[in-house]
């Protein structure tokens, strides 16, 4: 009985993660540039990693503990501190939203980051939680090789997150 719950788990996980795919970006030396990998194609001015917008704290109470934010009492922005601490939160719903512009006294007003996150709890002993972050880069120039510009573009950066928490006991 048991070897037949391993292989059905087993089945449904290979399942699941079966139509996975990664795409990874190359470089190409002889062209000088980033390729693209589902055409081949040169992309412009490729920035790899802009910043990582993850570890961005969202709220005001958790940055000014200096990102310690899982040392507080529970509230909506545990989604991105901890979510097994929303179970512990005593209101039934909450919601909050932050906006945080960046390099605002460089005079660049397009860079910002918003977050959205909410709870509900069930009961005592559970809880759900979700939240969305929207992280925009601003306009930025494509430059060629000689400098000249080749466009603008508008990149950001999102997630999207579900997180299900539950006390095992009172």
């Amino acid at each position: 009985m048991k070897s037949t719950i391993l292989t059905t788990l087993v089945i449904i996980i290979l399942g699941i993660f079966n139509n996975v795919s990664a795409q990874a970006i190359e470089y190409d030396p002889s062209r000088h540039c980033y390729l693209d990998p589902s055409t081949q194609e040169c992309l412009p001015n490729t920035i790899l990693s802009a910043l990582p917008f993850l570890r961005i704290v969202p709220d005001a109470r958790g940055a000014a503990l200096g990102d310690a934010g899982i040392a507080i009492s529970p509230d909506p922005s545990e989604m991105h501190f901890n979510a097994a601490k929303l179970a512990m939160s005593e209101k039934e719903f909450e919601l909050s939203t932050t906006y945080t512009p960046w390099l605002k006294n460089l005079g660049l007003n397009d860079i910002y980051l918003a977050y959205l996150s909410g709870y509900n709890k069930f009961d005592k002993l559970q809880a759900i939680g979700y939240s969305i972050r929207f992280f925009s880069l601003g306009e930025i120039e494509y430059r060629n090789d000689q400098s000249d510009i080749t466009g603008t573009g508008n990149p950001s950066e999102f997630e999207a997150a579900i997180a299900y928490s539950r006390k095992l006991s009172d």
